[in-house]
């Protein structure tokens, strides 16, 4: 995409309209705000200059908007074309879509914190959770509790009925004590099953 100095799109390729869903026609003429109006607040904008003058670019990763309304990440670059005298003429614009990358990188994070049966804490979010707790028990000279809580006979239940039969209950069971636990209290799974 190639834009002027004030954000009006002038022109863009065949990739831009495949990754936005938008028509050349379109956009030619518009505000880059067409494709996220949060990236292209003033602030962002006025950070996005700053380090034209700094860099002579910039980079990152954003969230922006597709025509039909849904979000896409994109690795994007912009930098400024400049002429004689040192002024931005353009800035032009080159990105990708990696949405499919943050989704993948989401769920990996997913289960690297949370039993994927039923959804809770594990091991290593247990830790950091009770890291976090017991800093602010020191810190305002409160009391911690931690409570482990054993299924008896739950091997009985895999044994006689079946795995799925006991993925099931520990499912219901986690769901039946969510429901009694307060907002900033952590129930989570050992595992094990």
């Amino acid at each position: 995409m190639i834009a002027d100095p004030d954000g009006t799109i002038i022109d863009v390729n065949n990739a831009f309209c495949r990754i936005t869903g938008y028509e050349k026609r379109e956009v030619i003429g518009k505000s880059q705000a067409i494709l996220n109006p949060h990236f292209y607040k003033a602030d962002f904008s006025n950070s996005i200059k700053q380090q034209f003058h700094e860099k002579d670019h910039w980079s990152g990763e954003v969230w922006k908007q597709r025509k039909n309304g849904e979000e896409y990440a994109e690795m994007l670059t912009i930098s400024p074309v400049r002429n004689d005298k040192n002024e931005i003429q353009h800035s032009v614009s080159l990105f990708s879509d990696i949405t499919e990358i943050k989704n993948y990188q989401r769920q990996l994070e997913r289960l690297a914190h949370f039993d994927p049966l039923t959804g809770l804490p594990n091991r290593v979010m247990l830790v950091d959770r009770l890291h976090l707790a017991m800093a602010h028990v020191h810190r305002y000279n409160r009391k911690l509790a931690v409570v482990y809580i054993d299924l008896d006979g739950f091997k009985e239940v895999n044994d006689r009925y079946g795995h799925q039969a006991g993925d099931e209950l520990l499912i219901n069971v986690s769901l039946c004590m969510k429901k009694v636990l307060r907002e900033g209290d952590t129930l989570y799974s050992y595992g094990g099953r």
